[in-house]
């Protein structure tokens, strides 16, 4: 009888650890086109460190939800997935062809750091 309810420990515990493994590092409320990009950057990009520096950063922006994605470049999203601009290094300007939003501007506001890929080596 011990060894039957040691066993079954055992096999309970194993299923608790393998369901707390399975927990997202980034927020479960985020759009699912951005968890299946996050998901993509980290199959295609754990074994290549120069490339893995990608941060995700919720934004609001003219009362509309962006995502900042900082690499190299920032390129900006919106809650769709839908590309809006992007800004080079040193550039105060966030440009999508001959439109520019300037980075500085109150009208941009940080929400949260959805995920970064250097907080996951």
């Amino acid at each position: 009888m011990k060894k039957i309810i040691a066993f079954e420990i055992i096999i309970i515990s194993a299923l608790c650890c393998s369901f707390i493994s399975c927990k997202k590092d980034y927020p479960s409320d985020i759009p699912d086109w951005l968890k299946k990009e996050i998901r993509e950057y980290k199959r295609n990009n754990e074994y290549n460190p120069p490339y893995n520096s990608l941060t995700i950063e919720e934004w609001q922006f003219n009362g509309q939800t962006v995502y900042n994605f900082y690499n190299y470049e920032l390129i900006v999203y919106d809650n769709t997935g839908n590309f809006i601009c992007n800004n080079l290094p040193g550039d105060l300007y966030c440009r999508c062809g001959d439109t520019s939003y300037e980075i500085k501007s109150p009208e941009w506001k940080r929400v949260r750091l959805i995920w970064a890929a250097s907080d996951h080596h």
